[in-house]
């Protein structure tokens, strides 16, 4: 497993930028031990899951997929509506209808096409085979993805290169 994430850095990298690692003095006080934070709030779309996106668009690219479907009710759909559109990929993203305005404008800036289904997020993932069917595109599961997993994990593999001695 820690060979898929190493190879997946390699990809991620040339699309997302290593954030920072710093350490926090005062809340190392507080809380009395070395507090350090990763700001994985710089990358393009103000999360971590940016990394995990990439790492699936860029394979799902090189497979020749045209398209892909997920349901979210934000940074997931965000980073996937993102990578997409780096790679020249369609993007679909299905939330409940009662998501977050802020997130639905955010994916749909970054060019997927929003599809508002159900009430609560398992509504919204009972529509995305029915899209993936009728569209021929891959569906990519939030969390049930082993390449969106390895693309997360980019994030570690930077903090332990940071701070090699990290006990938690």
């Amino acid at each position: 497993m820690e060979e898929l994430a190493v190879r997946s850095r390699s990809i991620v990298r040339n699309y997302v930028k290593p954030t920072q690692l710093l350490y926090y003095e005062g809340l190392s006080r507080l809380i009395g031990a070395d507090v350090y934070i990763k700001h994985e709030n710089h990358n393009p779309t103000g999360t971590f899951k940016i990394r995990g996106g990439t790492n699936l668009i860029y394979h799902l690219k090189k497979k020749g997929i045209k398209g892909v479907v997920t349901f979210s009710t934000g940074n997931h759909g965000l980073s996937i509506a993102t990578a997409a559109r780096w790679f020249g990929l369609n993007a679909v993203v299905v939330v409940p209808k009662s998501n977050k305005p802020v997130k639905n404008r955010a994916i749909i800036q970054w060019g997927a096409e929003l599809v508002e289904a159900g009430t609560t997020f398992e509504e919204a993932s009972q529509t995305v085979d029915r899209l993936c069917q009728g569209r021929s595109f891959y569906y990519a599961h939030p969390a049930n993805e082993p390449l969106l997993i390895n693309g997360v994990g980019t994030e570690f593999l930077e903090i332990i290169e940071d701070l090699p001695d990290i006990d938690v």
